[in-house]
Parts: C-alpha cells; structure tokens; sequence
C-alpha cells in the first residue's frame, strides 16, 4: 500500500486504452486515467501516460488494473516503488 504521498504513475497509452475501453465513463478509473498527460519517448517513438495520483487513486488504478488489464499491473507497481525511492 502507498501511504501518505502522491504517485507518479507512467504506463504505456495502449494498456490505458485497454483499461478505459472495458470501463464506463462513470467510474473513478475512468477519470484518473483521463487526466493523465500523453508523453512521446524521443529515442523510440513509444508512446506512455503519465497520471499524478494521490493513495487513494493509485490504489484505484492499481486494483482495477488487475482486474482490466493485468499487463499494466507491473508499471504500476514500478511506479510505485520508484516513488518510494530517496
């Protein structure tokens, strides 16, 4: 669990799409993906999301990521261990 800070979290836009395209527009998911930033990679061109999320949100994210689209499991929890990096 993250506690007590907000999140960085950076995941390929293709799993972000896959996770928005199984969800309704109501949901909490849907938004915290939504507000995310779209980032291009200059060295090879790939494309990622960048979502600045309080614990609550990460948490979210992280839940329905397994759920929707387990191959963003593991950015997630990169992310989530990088911000708990000094």
């Amino acid at each position: 669990m993250v506690t007590g800070m907000n999140t960085l979290i950076q995941i390929p836009t293709r799993h972000a799409e896959r996770i928005l395209a199984q969800i309704d527009r109501d949901h909490p998911v849907y938004s915290i993906v939504k507000n995310g930033l779209i980032f291009k990679d200059p060295r090879d061109g790939s494309q990622f999301i960048k979502i600045l999320c309080d614990e609550s949100s990460t948490e979210t994210l992280l839940d329905a990521a397994k759920k929707l689209c387990p191959e963003a499991t593991a950015a997630i929890e990169e992310s989530i261990s990088r911000s708990r990096m000094p």
